[in-house]
């Protein structure tokens, strides 16, 4: 595991067993499991969410049912999490699959990764938000996240046009889920997103993720 982790960014494999209770266990491995809500629940559960009963600040209500664009978890954090296991209980029959891009492929000249040093954003966590940077000044990080970055002047729109172009020149890897399925990604280095639906049926809702944050 850590060596795939360490030289793709992401490892997939399987578990047996209902519930996934072996995900904490490789949180562990990996370093501190956090909570990524309130409610400080250290096992997530990821269902599909339509607009109206979603969360106000996630990126299910302005997405509902459609793909979600590319980002890193908990980008409204001063120190992004870590690592993110993410664990399938139910695949659903909605054929909707997980996409990575490594940034650290994508071919970035000096000049724009100057943009990505310095550009500014607004990044909103209510009374918490700040000013950021996308590219971490010692290159540990890659802070993007469309639902919490607003950027603040000319140049961070066009850093954020920059990436949106970026991406889409990139071919990513895709990860189609099973029942079972455990997926490790590196949140430091991948961007994921969420496909679209390729098969609406009353078994959308059924898409069951379980996940554990890394700090």
């Amino acid at each position: 595991m850590h060596n795939s982790i360490k030289q793709n960014g992401w490892w997939l494999s399987k578990l047996e067993g209902e519930d996934l209770n072996g995900l904490l266990d490789i949180a562990k491995e990996l370093g501190v499991p956090v909570g990524g809500r309130k409610k400080g629940q250290l096992i997530e559960i990821l269902k599909p969410q339509d607009s109206e009963s979603a969360n106000k600040k996630s990126l299910s209500k302005r997405f509902g049912f459609s793909a979600f664009p590319y980002h890193c978890d908990t980008a409204h954090w001063a120190t992004p999490i870590r690592y993110i296991v993410l664990g399938c209980i139910n695949p659903g029959s909605c054929g909707r699959k997980t996409f990575l891009i490594d940034w650290q492929k994508i071919e970035f000249e000096l000049r724009e990764i100057n943009l990505l040093r310095n550009a500014v954003f607004l990044i909103k966590n209510g009374r918490n938000s700040f000013y950021s940077t996308i590219l971490d000044q010692n290159e540990k990080f890659f802070r993007f996240d469309p639902g919490c970055m607003s950027p603040v002047d000319n140049e961070a729109s066009n850093t954020l046009n920059l990436i949106e172009d970026k991406i889409s020149e990139v071919e990513p890897i895709e990860i189609s889920w099973k029942k079972g399925s455990v997926l490790v990604i590196d949140n430091w280095r991948m961007l994921h997103g969420r496909g679209c639906v390729s098969v609406m049926s009353e078994n959308l809702i059924t898409r069951e993720l379980h996940r554990v944050l890394v700090a």
